[in-house]
Order: C-alpha cells, then structure tokens, then sequence
C-alpha cells in the first residue's frame, strides 16, 4: 500500500478532557498537566502557555500524575509512564479494574481502581513503587461509602469511619494535617475530623438558602444531581479559605474560620467542574471544567473576592464549520456553542473594515466580525423591509465575500442572495431571476423572482470579482447560465484559479463543474453516508470530502479516483479545511477519535498516456446510474442497446488494462537514480514536496533580510592578547597583521577552489535529474539560487559554463522539446 498523503498531527483547540489535572512545581515555575483524549499536554502556570504535547495511546486517559519529569497516564488498568515525551514503561494491573485516580507519595505511587466490569472483583488500591515494573502490592477497599485508613507500607487497615450515608466524590487534604475535606453526592461538603459541614458545596440553584444547611436545601440538591466533585484550601496569609465546586458549573468559597459562605462565582464554567487547586502561598485558584477551559482566579479584592485572571479554553461543544483564512496562517472555526473561534495571527486589511462574515442557524440576519479587534462588527445584514414586502425575512443559510473584500454576498432559505458593502453595512442590491408569462389577453408580463425556487446551499466569487456562483435546493447552479446540479446539492465548493466548482448531493455523490464552460467535467462516488464537507487543494489536483460515515477522502480530479480513505474513529466529520500550503488538514469531529484513525486500501487506476477513450469514460466514474449528457458520457444508442452485463464485462477488462499499464510503467526504473521513470518520455515527474519546501528557497534573500540582527556587531574595544606587535619606541602598540592577511587570503581562495568543486558538483546532479525528467519543480528552484548567487563565477568559469550549457540544451530536448532554442549561457 502507498503511504498515505495526510496522517494525524494533533488536535487544535482541545484544552483539556475529562479528567483532573495534575499540577507540579519545578523551581520557581508551576506546571499544570492535562488530559485531551488519549494524549496528556503539559501547560506553564505562569501564562498558560503549552509546553510540551504528549504521545498518543490507543486508549483514552482516565487519571494522570507527575513527578519531575515522569508523567504517569492511566489507560484502562493500566498506568503508562513517560518521561518528557518518551515512554519508558507499563505498569500492568490484568485483575484490576479502570483506574479511578493515581497519588504519588515520594517514590511510591498509589493507584485505584475500580471494581472490574465483570464483576469478578471489588475496588482495591495498587501500591507501586516508581521504576519497578512488577506485581504491585495490592490492598482490597470498600465500594459502601465508608473511608479506610490505612498504611500503605505495611498494608494493615487502621481505622474505618462509617460516612454520611452518602457515596464520597472527592477527598482533599487540608493545611492542618489531622483534617480532611470530603465531598460527597448530596452536594455536601465535610471537613473530617472536625464538627463542620456546609450544605450545597456543588452551588446548585444560587439561592442564598439553598446554599445553606438544611432540608430544603439538601432536597434541592440531591434532586438536581449536585455532587461536590471538587475541593481546595488555600494556603498561605490572608483568609483561610476553602473552594469547591459541581456539576452546576459553580465555584462556591467558604470562609473556614467564621464558618459561612463568604462568595460564589457564577457560571465559572458552563459545565461540571473537574478539578480545583489553590497555589501553595498564593491567593490564586485554579479550576477545570467539562467545558474544554482552564481558568485561573486571583483573590486580590478589599473584601478578598475573587476575579478571573487568565483562561485557555476552545469550542465546549462540537464545532460545525472551519475554514482556512487568507495564506493559511489563521483558522476560523465555528460550533454549536455560538462561539465564533480564531487561531493563529496574521494582518490583512483586518484595520479597514469587517472581514469576516458568519451565518447562524435559524437567525435572519448575518454578522460581520473585525478580526483585528477579535469582536463582533458594527454592521448586521439583512435585506430592507420594503423588499420583503409583508413577508418575514427568512434564515440565513450562506455567505461568502467577494475576492476583494469590499462585499460580502448572504443566502437564504427563500431563495434570495443579497449583497452587502462591508465597509458601510448598506444593501447594495440582490440576485433575481426574470420570467415572462403571457396573459389571457395576451399581454406578455414580466415578472421578478428570487434567484433559487429554494434555499440556497453555497455561494461563492471567482478571483476576478466577474462570476457569482450559486447553487440551491430546486437543483441548479447559477452562474451566466443555468447548469442542473442532477441531485439536490447540500455543500459547494470554488476553486477561483480554476474555475472547477464541485457540488456534494444528497445521493452521496460528488459532481465538478466547469463554470467558464458551463458543464460537467468530473463526477466522484464513494461515501456511504451524508457528505458534510468538500474542499478543492489550492492547486486543483486534490478534492478533499467528509462525511457522516467517519472518513475522509482524497480524490485526484485529473485522474478522478480515490488517492486515499481515512476512517477517524466512530465520530461523524463535520467540517474540514486544508491551507493553501497545502501541509496542515484541519478536521473538526471527535479528537478522542483521532489516535485511532485507519487507512483503507485503495485500488488506484490512474490513466496512462494513450489509454484510449474508454479509461477516460472508465476513469470519470460512468458506470453509476447518474444522468449525463450524450457528449459527456460519450455514449451512443448502439451502446444503450447492448446488455447490461457485456458493458460491465469491458468496463473491467478496460480497468484490468489500465492498472497493467499503470503497473508496467511505474516499475521502470532510472538506471542512475533508481527513481521510477514517467509514463512517458514526453513527460515530467514532481518532486511532490510541500510548496513551503521548495519555494522558500526563490526568497533566500528576503528571508535573510528579515533575520537580520537589530543591532549591528560591536566592535571589539581591545584587541586580543595572542596578536604579535612590530617592536618599537612608541608606547601604542603596533600590530603585526601581514602575516595573518597573507593566510586569510590564502584561506579564502581555498575556500573559493572548494566552493567552485560543489557549484559544478551541484550542476552535475541537477543535470541528471533533468536528464531523468524527475523533480521538476525542486531542481527549478535550486537553479534559479544558483544563477542569481553564483551567476559571475559559473559565467568565469569554463567548466561551470559547460555544465550550464548541458543543463540548458537537457531542458530543451527532454523536458519541452518544442520550444525554439535560446541563447546558450
């Protein structure tokens, strides 16, 4: 099998799972590591900046823990120890259930598990000792909501307390040592060994009697499901002070000493709180959620209230759209949380106007974003009142901007495509259809439509600001012309250079238009299920499709066949975008998913120079049941009168030709580089590096220019010591350089011997690989560098100018033959 063109690289905007953090201090720095699927990320307290990116495990994390540069991540029964980012070991449990939570207790790490599934067993506690791979010591628990001390060392049980008669959800130590905090699933939180307990810990219903003790209160919260699942104390000066938190997303402080509530924050985060953690010594807090965020709280108020310093967070619910902005250095994402999401930075024209526009489910109007600003704009877009006359504006269903920037185009489901002056926000006018009927009279009336009979699907503007395309429910495309999409179209796609629109259907099939031409070039079948996303490369060879079946395609439009299936998990593929530099694929769906991608094999039948017009017809994908016209589906009434299995019998037999040809061509050899040669001698072969790659080398200069230091090198203000001086009476010594000058010189006409040697060795290899039509476009750019730096010498040079010369007539007689000869060099 060929290897695949895209693999997984790591999931952007995942902040943290579901799973507690763990946070260590190393030296003056604090660290918090945190669990995204089945990956850890190591993020730096200071400013939540991510430092490290773990390696991936084929399930997900459950608890994790660290010690110096041990990380412990526990998958299943399982704990896998890392050391930065290698593994270094397994610590096996095969009786044991799913871990529950790890502790490290200087060299011994505790592990709990929970009872297995099978119910073969009960909870028990795993006593390892870090570095020692073996059996661990193994000490049986309890599942009834009681709390065992025990000494883990010797393995005796010391003391058994009964509980509160309800299950405990999390446990916290306290700065005095004969105390505990415990959290339990009524929502209470009990400080042990002490007579203290406060009512509603979790903040369920932020009513000032329900967050006290009492019966109104505790019935409130067992029946919202209010668990305290999280608590801390802080340390240091000031208030001694307690936090704890639930599944209602609220972070309630308790003031331990005056015994009451002393503050609430609301809506800390959107859903159930996962962890909480007061810095040793400082009065800062903080907190994890189920929102995908971590945020951090400061209590530096007169009244030690408590204000949020700083957050990392993504989309808290499945995000639905993506899209590449500009050169690729920014990406715009958009979910089902209403969030409107950038990543990355990049300026273009981000000062002048709104530049980005957004279309929300069920809403009538369009937004305009600045995202210089990274706020909503001033301008929202709806069509005027008296152009709806006394019918409601209906939902907007798509947008686009035009090449320019300067208008943005809005659809909806009625029909209409409006357009809009981004700068100025004023309806610049709409998109309609003009329809003639003739009355019984027979006066011929004219009469103006929207421009679809049904809500639009996709919009878009070519590069030159001179075609709008649209396509809708009622089955066309609009463009000059009216173009039959065949299948009611759900996602369209512009290539502006190309002018190859490609249009997904509701019977999962994917056609490509021509609009310049106004027909139907390509047609692409393969999904299973619902298509949710389809995108043209920048350079138009590539189609890129998601669907509802959990795969990703690569198609190759010239050839129009399947390059390459990626199947990421169960989780269905909402949205997709590739750069322009055509190396990062963003994919939105389920990241827990992403380590377990697979690749299917995939029959390639790429057409071979003379392959006839029956691969071509083979190649496009005719043998579907899809309608076409006569002249694309180049077929005749004899064919239509010919039985169906004969028709199948040569299709094959035209296939099993085609990929023996293919099969033939691809094993010849290059005798001197033993890279394949092309199908044809007329032909070149790509080096298929990423554009970044190569063409960086066109811009050395520029580059150059930009790494440039601020401040020019300072000159030294004595010289050194070991430099020999010419002996005299005068009290400033003279050094003695001719010496030195003459071996500099001589150096650097060695080195100019040496360079001479690599220039015509360099020339040597870019020659044979002309000769061997192979990596075109790299060896293009290596000798425009070599021309424009090394120009004057290869010219002084006799034979650096043969070289030049065998290379100059090698491009004309073997890469394009029929262009008239130059002057030689």
């Amino acid at each position: 099998m060929n290897p695949p063109i895209f693999k997984p690289f790591r999931a952007l905007g995942y902040i943290t799972g579901p799973v507690p953090f763990a946070v260590q201090r190393r030296g003056k720095e604090t660290y918090v590591t945190v669990s995204v699927g089945t990956s850890w990320q190591v993020y730096d307290c200071a400013k939540l900046r991510l430092m490290l990116v773990g390696p991936q495990f084929k399930r997900s994390i459950r608890a994790l823990a660290c010690k110096g540069d041990l990380t412990f991540a526990a998958t299943g029964a399982d704990i896998i120890e890392c050391r930065r980012v290698h593994r270094t070991g397994t610590y096996s449990y095969p009786d044991g259930g799913p871990i529950i939570q790890m502790l490290i207790m200087g060299d011994v790490l505790l592990s709990l598990h929970a009872a297995p599934a099978d119910g073969s067993g009960q909870s028990s506690l795993a006593v390892w000792k870090i570095g020692d791979y073996n059996a661990p010591a193994i000490l049986i628990g309890s599942s009834g909501g009681s709390i065992q001390l025990r000494n883990f060392s010797s393995g005796k049980l010391l003391f058994t307390f009964k509980g509160w008669d309800s299950a405990v959800c999390t446990m916290s130590s306290s700065p005095a040592l004969d105390v505990v905090g415990i959290g339990l699933a009524d929502g209470r939180a009990v400080l042990h060994n002490t007579v203290m307990t406060f009512g509603n810990a979790a903040g369920v219903g932020l009513n000032s009697d329900l967050l006290l003790a009492g019966g109104a209160g505790e019935a409130q919260t067992t029946g919202a499901g209010g668990a305290c699942a999280a608590m801390a104390f802080r340390t240091g000066a000031g208030l001694p002070l307690m936090a704890a938190g639930g599944g209602a997303g609220v972070i309630t402080i308790w003031n331990l000493e005056e015994r009451k509530l002393h503050a609430v924050i609301k809506d800390a985060h959107d859903a159930q709180l996962l962890c909480l953690h007061f810095f040793a010594g400082e009065p800062l807090l903080m907190s994890a959620g189920g929102d995908n965020s971590v945020k951090q709280w400061v209590f530096d108020g007169a009244d030690a209230s408590a204000r949020l310093l700083r957050f990392r967070s993504g989309h808290s619910a499945p995000p639905t759209c993506c899209k590449h902005y500009g050169q690729g250095a920014r990406l715009l994402s958009a979910g089902m949380d209403r969030a409107f999401r950038v990543f990355s930075c990049i300026q273009v024209r981000e000062r002048d106007w709104c530049n980005v526009i957004t279309a929300h489910e069920g809403d009538p109007c369009a937004y305009t974003w600045r995202l210089q600003h990274f706020a909503l704009g001033e301008h929202v877009l709806s069509p005027p009142s008296e152009l709806l006359g006394s019918k409601p504006a209906a939902p907007v269903t798509c947008v686009a901007l035009s090449s320019c920037g300067n208008f943005g185009l809005v659809g909806s489901g009625s029909g209409r495509v409006d357009r809009y002056n981004m700068q100025s926000g004023i309806h610049r006018g709409a998109y309609s259809r003009v329809t003639e009927s003739v009355k019984a009279n027979g006066v011929l009336k004219k009469y103006v439509t929207a421009a679809h009979d049904g809500a639009v699907v996709g919009i878009a503007v070519d590069s030159r600001n001179f075609l709008m395309v649209s396509c809708g429910y009622d089955k066309t495309m609009k463009v000059t012309s009216e173009l039959n999409t065949i299948a009611v179209p759900t996602h369209m796609s512009l290539h502006t250079g190309s002018s190859l629109c490609a249009v997904a259907g509701h019977d999962l099939g994917i056609r490509m238009f021509d609009i310049e031409a106004g027909r139907l070039v390509r047609r692409f079948k393969g999904h299973k299920d619902r298509i949710t996303a389809i995108q043209i490369s920048s350079d138009s060879r590539w189609l890129l499709s998601a669907s509802m079946d959990s795969t990703i395609r690569v198609w190759d439009i010239p050839a129009a066949q399947c390059l390459q299936v990626m199947r990421l998990g169960s989780a269905p593929i909402t949205s997709l975008s590739l750069s322009p530099a055509l190396d990062m694929l963003v994919v939105f769906g389920n990241p827990a998913d992403y380590a377990r991608h697979s690749e299917e094999e995939v029959d390639l039948c790429l057409p071979t120079v003379g392959s006839g017009r029956n691969a071509a017809a083979s190649i496009m994908g005719q043998d579907d049941d899809d309608e076409m016209d006569g002249e694309e589906a180049g077929s005749s009434s004899d064919d239509a009168d010919s039985s169906e299995g004969s028709e199948e019998e040569a299709k094959e037999e035209v296939k099993a030709a085609v990929a023996e040809d293919v099969k033939r061509s691809y094993e010849q050899k290059d005798p001197r580089s033993g890279a394949p040669q092309p199908l044809s001698p007329a032909l070149v072969t790509l080096s298929l590096l990423p554009k970044a790659q190569w063409q960086s080398l066109i811009h050395l200069e520029a580059i150059k220019e930009r790494n440039k230091p601020i401040q020019p090198p300072k000159k030294p203000e004595a010289a050194p010591f070991f430099l020999p001086t010419v002996p005299g009476l005068d009290p400033n010594p003279v050094f003695d350089t001719a010496e030195y000058e003459n071996s500099s010189k001589a150096l650097e006409f060695e080195e100019d011997e040496e360079a001479l040697e690599n220039i015509g060795l360099l020339l040597e290899c870019i020659s044979g690989q002309m000769a061997a039509s192979t990596n075109y476009e790299f060896c293009q750019a290596v000798l425009q560098v070599i021309l424009q730096v090394h120009g004057e010498a290869i010219m002084s040079n006799l034979k650096l100018c043969e070289a030049a010369t065998q290379i100059h007539e090698r491009l004309q007689t073997s890469c394009f033959p029929g262009i008239h000869k130059t002057a030689r060099p």
